[in-house]
C-alpha cells in the first residue's frame, strides 16, 4: 500500500508551554492522521486495506474503499510547513506576535510522528484604548454601553474579540435608529511597537459628514393569497398599520400584535427581528418578507412593507408506521418478547379557524401491536389502542389581569395558550381501558432569559376506567403482591395542576458543550381533600370517592439534567441524570398507576426490558404490572462517535452504561426490599442500584435515526445478596449473547 519512500502519518504532537492553546494549535495542523476508534484502532484504514486486497474490483471492494474505508494518510513535509504558517497566524490572532514555530519528525519503520515545537514569546496586552469619532453626535451612544465592550484594557490581544466588537457596535447603532450604519464605518488602529498595545477605535463618517437617524414611516402588511379566492380588500388602517389582507380572514388586531414597531418609532433592528420571529411562531405562513425603503433621501423616514403568504387553510395527513415496542405482557414476562405492530394516524388541521391566529387539530390514531409467545400455555399477547384528540392552539396568553401579575409574561405571540380533549380506548389480552382527558395549558418564554421555557397547566382532568380483566390478571390481583395494583385498577379520577420549566443553551453553544434541564412539579386532589369532607363526602380507609370514582391526591416532582460534551465534530460524550418522587397526601395510600415510575427499556436502563426491574431488590419474574415505584433515580453515560458515512448518511455507534432503579417510599410486607423509608430503607436504597453496560448502532438518515442498542446487566439487584455483581458470568461470547437485551428505537435515547 505504501511506496518505497512513503511513510504513514501516525500522530501529531504539540509541545507548548500553555496547555490552553494546545487544542487550538492542533486545529490548525493541516494534515491529520487516519481516524481511530476509541483512540487506538484505525478501523477505517483497516477497511480500506481490506477493500484493496480483493483480487477483482466489485461492489463490495468499492464500498469498503470509498464508503467505509479511509485511504492512508501519507506523511507530507509540505503540509507540515504549511501547518507551521497556520499555527503562527493562530498565535498572532491571540496576541503572540513574535511566536516561533518549528517542527521535527520521527519515523519508526513505516510510521511517522510529527512534533510541532512552539515558543510563544511574550503575549501582547492592551495598555490603552482611544476612541475617535468623526461624527461626534454618535459618541454618547457608544460611551453609554462601553461596559459591554469585548475590548478591555489589561486583557490580551484577541482578533476574535475585535471582530465581535465590530459586530456589537453595528448592532448597537442599528438599535438606535442608524439604519445605514455598517462595519465599514469602524476601523482599528493598533500600535504594536511594544508589548503594551495602544489601540484606537476610529468611527468614520459617511460622505455627508453625519450619520442619519431614521424613524418608521408607513407600515404596510400585505397578504399574498395567490392561488386562493381573492376578495376585493382595500387598504385599511388599524393601530397605525396599513392592512391589505386580500381576503385573508385573520383579525387585524392579531396581525398588529406581531409587529413590534409603529409609525414614528425609532428604527431598531431588534424590533424587526422580533416581528419576524412572532410571524414565524404563528405557524400559519410559508413565506415572510420584511423590507424597508427610503422614499425621500431628504428625510430620515423609513417605510416598511411586510409580505406574508398563508399556508393552505385545511390539510389532512395520513401517517402509517411500523413499530417495535419495548412493552411486555402485563401478567407474564417469561417466554414473551417485544411487541410488533402497525400504527395508522390521520391528522386534520384547520389554520385560523376562528380568525384569531389559532390552529385547530383533530387526530385519530390506531395502534395494533402483537407479541408472540414461545412458552407453552401462554397465548400470544396483543394490544389495540385507538385515540381521538382535538386541540385548539392560540397565540399569546389568554389570561386575566390578576393571573398575568402572577405569571408576569411578556406580550409576545411566542407565548401560546392551548386547549385539548382526548379519548383513548385500549384493549389487550388482560384488560380494557378507557381514558378521557381534558387539558388547558400555557407556554411562554422567560422575559429575562429566553433560553428558559415555562409551561403551566392550571387544569387537567383524567378519568380512567379499567374493565374486563382477564382471569389470569384477576387471579393475580387477589394475591398479596396484587393488592397494591388492584387498588389502582377500576374507576379513577385525577385532577392535576402542573408547572414545568426547561432550559437549553444549545442554540448559543453550537459546536461546543451544552446543557439541557427540565424540572416539573405536579399536584392533584389536595383542594378536594380539604373541601369534599366539609361537604359531607369524607374518605373511607384513606380513599376518597368523587362521582363514583377514586379521587387521588398527591404531589410529585421530576428533574432531568443532560450535559453534552462535544469532544470533536463526530464525537460526543453525554451525561444524564433523571429522577423523581411522588408522595400521596391526606392519607392517600398510593399514586395513580399512570403516575407511578417504572424502569428498564430503550430510554432507561437498557440491560433490562421495560417494567422488569425493581422496585429496589424486589423480584417477581411472573409479572410486570407490579414493577412500579414512588421514586426513581437513574443515570446514563454515553460516548457517541461516527463510524463512517454512506450516500450522505452515516453509521454511528455508542458505548454506554446505565445505572439506577425505582423504589417504594413506605415499607410494604408484600414487596420486601422495595422501600427506602422505615425498615431497612437505607440498605434497600443502596443495594437496589442496578448497573448495565452496552454498545449501540445508530443509522443516521439526517431526517430520522434508527437506533439499535444491546446491553448486559453488570449488577442485578434482584439477585440474592452477595451475588448481585454478575459481570463475571460473561466468560465467553455465548454467555454474553444470552444475557444481552436488545433495544430498538427512533432517535437518540436522550
Amino acid at each position: 500500500m505504501l511506496k518505497e519512500n512513503q511513510t504513514l502519518l501516525d500522530a501529531n504532537h504539540v509541545k507548548v508551554k500553555d496547555n490552553n492553546l494546545e487544542e487550538g494549535i492542533k486545529l490548525n495542523i493541516k494534515q491529520k492522521p487516519n481516524r481511530k476508534i476509541l483512540g487506538t484502532f484505525k478501523f477505517h484504514l483497516s477497511m480500506y486495506r481490506l477493500g484493496i486486497s480483493f483480487k477483482h474490483d466489485n461492489k463490495i471492494s468499492r464500498w469498503l474503499t470509498s464508503t467505509v474505508g479511509e485511504p492512508p494518510v501519507i506523511y507530507d513535509s509540505t503540509s507540515a510547513e504549511s501547518s507551521v504558517s497556520s499555527i503562527k497566524q493562530y498565535l498572532f490572532n491571540n496576541g503572540y506576535f513574535n511566536a516561533n514555530v518549528s517542527y521535527t519528525h520521527k519515523t519508526i519503520f513505516k510510521y511517522t510522528s510529527v512534533i510541532y515545537h512552539v515558543f510563544l514569546g511574550q503575549q501582547h496586552i492592551i495598555d490603552t484604548l482611544r476612541y475617535v469619532f468623526e461624527d461626534s453626535a454618535i459618541a454618547p451612544i457608544y460611551c453609554e454601553g462601553i461596559k459591554n465592550s469585548f475590548i478591555k484594557v489589561g486583557e490580551p490581544f484577541s482578533n476574535l474579540k475585535f471582530v465581535n466588537e465590530r459586530l456589537r457596535i453595528v448592532n448597537l447603532y442599528k438599535n438606535n435608529g442608524y439604519y445605514n450604519f455598517s462595519s465599514d464605518y469602524i476601523n482599528y488602529i493598533v500600535d504594536d511597537s511594544s508589548n503594551k498595545l495602544k489601540v484606537t477605535i476610529l468611527f468614520k463618517s459617511p460622505e455627508s459628514g453625519i450619520h442619519k437617524i431614521f424613524t418608521i414611516g408607513k407600515i404596510l402588511l400585505e397578504c399574498d393569497t395567490a392561488g386562493t379566492k381573492r376578495l376585493v380588500d382595500l387598504e385599511k388602517t388599524y393601530d397605525g398599520i396599513l392592512f391589505k389582507r386580500n381576503g385573508y380572514a385573520m383579525l387585524k388586531d392579531v396581525l398588529a400584535r406581531t409587529i413590534n414597531f409603529r409609525p414614528g418609532d425609532l428604527y431598531r433592528i431588534d424590533s424587526v427581528g422580533y416581528t419576524y420571529s412572532e410571524l414565524v411562531q404563528l405557524q400559519l405562513f410559508k413565506f415572510i418578507n420584511i423590507k424597508f425603503d427610503i422614499p425621500d433621501t431628504n428625510y430620515n423616514i423609513l417605510n416598511c412593507t411586510i409580505k406574508i403568504m398563508p399556508l393552505v387553510k385545511q390539510s389532512i395527513i395520513y401517517e402509517p408506521q411500523l413499530t417495535i415496542a419495548d412493552q411486555s405482557s402485563t401478567t407474564n414476562v417469561i417466554g414473551t418478547y417485544r411487541n410488533y405492530g402497525i400504527v395508522n394516524s390521520i391528522k386534520y388541521t384547520n389554520n385560523n379557524l376562528l380568525k384569531r391566529g389559532d390552529i385547530f387539530r383533530l387526530r385519530f390514531r390506531n395502534s395494533s401491536e402483537y407479541q408472540l409467545s414461545k412458552s407453552q400455555g401462554n397465548n400470544n399477547y396483543y394490544s389495540i389502542e385507538n385515540s381521538l384528540n382535538a386541540s385548539f392552539d392560540f397565540p399569546g396568553l389568554r389570561i386575566s389581569k390578576g393571573f398575568a401579575k402572577i405569571l408576569k409574561p411578556s406580550n409576545s405571540l411566542l407565548n401560546r395558550t392551548s386547549y385539548s380533549a382526548s379519548v383513548i380506548w385500549e384493549t389487550n389480552r388482560d384488560f380494557d381501558r378507557r381514558l378521557f382527558v381534558l387539558n388547558w395549558s400555557y407556554n411562554w418564554r422567560s422575559k429575562k432569559n429566553p433560553l428558559k421555557n415555562n409551561t403551566f397547566v392550571p387544569f387537567e382532568a383524567s378519568y380512567i376506567l379499567t374493565s374486563n380483566l382477564s382471569t389470569k390478571l384477576d387471579t393475580y390481583l387477589k394475591t398479596p403482591q396484587g393488592q397494591l395494583v388492584k387498588n389502582l385498577f377500576g374507576q379513577n379520577l385525577i385532577t392535576a395542576v402542573r408547572y414545568s420549566r426547561s432550559y437549553s443553551n444549545q442554540s448559543i453553544h453550537m459546536g461546543r458543550s451544552w446543557t439541557n434541564r427540565r424540572w416539573n412539579v405536579e399536584t392533584s386532589g389536595n383542594m378536594g381533600r380539604l373541601v369534599l369532607p366539609v361537604m359531607g363526602n369524607p374518605p373511607v380507609n384513606g380513599v376518597l370517592k368523587l362521582l363514583g370514582s377514586r379521587y387521588f391526591s398527591y404531589i410529585k416532582t421530576d428533574l432531568d439534567v443532560r450535559h453534552y460534551i462535544q469532544i470533536s465534530k463526530n464525537r460526543l460524550l453525554v451525561m444524564r441524570l433523571n429522577g423523581g418522587i411522588g408522595i400521596p397526601t391526606f392519607g392517600e395510600t398510593s399514586l395513580p398507576y399512570e403516575k407511578r415510575y417504572f424502569s428498564g427499556g430503550a430510554i432507561s436502563l437498557r440491560g433490562w426490558q421495560i417494567r422488569t426491574l425493581g422496585p429496589g431488590t424486589f423480584d417477581d419474574t411472573s409479572n410486570t404490572i407490579n414493577r412500579t415505584g414512588d421514586m426513581k433515580l437513574e443515570g446514563n453515560l454515553e460516548y457517541r462517535f461516527r463510524v463512517f458515512k454512506f450516500a450522505g448518511n452515516s453509521l454511528e455507534s455508542a458505548i454506554f452504561t446505565d445505572f439506577g432503579n425505582i423504589w417504594f417510599l413506605q415499607y410494604n410486607p408484600n414487596f420486601i426490599g422495595a422501600n427506602i423509608i422505615g425498615k431497612s430503607g437505607l440498605k434497600n436504597f443502596r443495594e437496589g442500584f442496578a448497573l448495565d453496560a452496552g454498545i449501540g448502532l445508530r443509522f443516521n438518515f439526517n431526517f430520522f435515526i434508527i437506533r439499535v442498542d444491546g446491553a448486559v446487566p453488570m449488577r442485578n439487584p434482584s439477585k440474592i445478596a452477595g451475588e448481585r455483581w454478575v459481570y463475571h458470568n460473561y466468560a465467553d461470547m455465548k454467555s454474553v449473547y444470552k444475557a444481552t437485551n436488545i433495544n430498538f428505537g427512533i432517535g437518540y435515547p436522550f
